[in-house]
């Protein structure tokens, strides 16, 4: 889901086809669709929401930060190490290629983490987690094969 002004709040639209996320200008589009569908408009204030119905907020766990944050640091020396060290080295140029890996890899790992924490928080650290380990083991690659 998108919003442009979610800070305002937005519109939650279910359907036969699936659940909307809407962020109009102003409440007229739901009372349209109020007065069009018959039925009552809701509101729902987010931050009274018990933590069992609302979920856990990502952005506030400390793990997943942490998890994050780590994939972060370990991707940011196996650029550092690899732009430094490369040059000249003689080894094999598929050492980039890791790198290129790892950087994919982060990326792909984050988005799917971010999606599944909201259904299972362990899927989301795990995600995180396997990615870690994966640019470790391209690290510890990149090292000996860059310094032997």
């Amino acid at each position: 889901m998108y919003g442009t002004r979610a800070i305002d709040g937005f519109l939650y639209i279910k359907t036969k086809r699936g659940f909307l996320g809407l962020t109009p200008r102003d409440g007229a589009l739901a009372q349209a669709l109020s007065e069009k569908t018959g039925k009552e408009i809701q509101v729902i204030n987010m931050d009274e929401m018990p933590v069992e119905e609302k979920g856990k907020d990502m952005h506030q766990d400390r793990f997943f930060n942490l998890y994050h944050k780590l994939n972060i640091i370990f991707l940011a020396i196996l650029f550092i190490y690899v732009a430094i060290f490369f040059p000249g080295s003689g080894a094999p140029k598929i050492i980039i290629l890791l790198l290129v890996l790892a950087m994919d890899l982060f990326f792909f790992n984050l988005a799917n983490a971010k999606r599944l924490y909201q259904f299972s928080p362990q899927g989301g650290y795990s995600t995180l987690i396997l990615g870690l380990a994966v640019t470790g083991i391209f690290l510890i690659l990149s090292i000996s094969e860059i310094s032997l």
